[in-house]
C-alpha cells in the first residue's frame, strides 16, 4: 500500500536588516526542506518552509550592502533547522 506523503510546515521567518542591505531571497541549501514563498526587498526577506521528511535541513540567505559596491562585503547567514517524526 502506498502512502502519500504529507508537508509539515516548520517556519515562516522575517529576517530584518536595514534598507541599505539588499537581501537576497531564502532557499533550501540541504535537508527535506521546501520553499513555500519567498521574497526579499526594503531590507527584510521572508519565507515560508515545509518538511518534507525528518533529518536535518538549512536553509540560507545573503545580504549585500547597497550604498558603495566597494563597501562591507556580502554576508551569508544560516538557519539550521531539525525537523523530528
Amino acid at each position: 500500500m502506498w502512502s502519500t506523503p504529507r508537508l509539515i510546515c516548520v517556519a515562516e521567518s522575517f529576517m530584518h536588516g536595514s534598507p541599505a542591505y539588499r537581501w537576497a531571497p531564502v532557499e533550501v541549501a540541504a535537508g527535506p526542506l521546501m520553499v513555500v514563498e519567498a521574497g526579499a526587498g526594503e531590507g527584510t526577506a521572508t519565507v515560508t518552509v515545509c518538511a518534507t521528511g525528518t533529518g536535518e535541513g538549512e536553509l540560507r540567505s545573503t545580504s549585500t550592502f547597497a550604498g558603495d559596491r566597494f563597501g562591507p562585503q556580502t554576508r551569508l547567514w544560516r538557519l539550521l533547522v531539525y525537523v523530528d517524526p
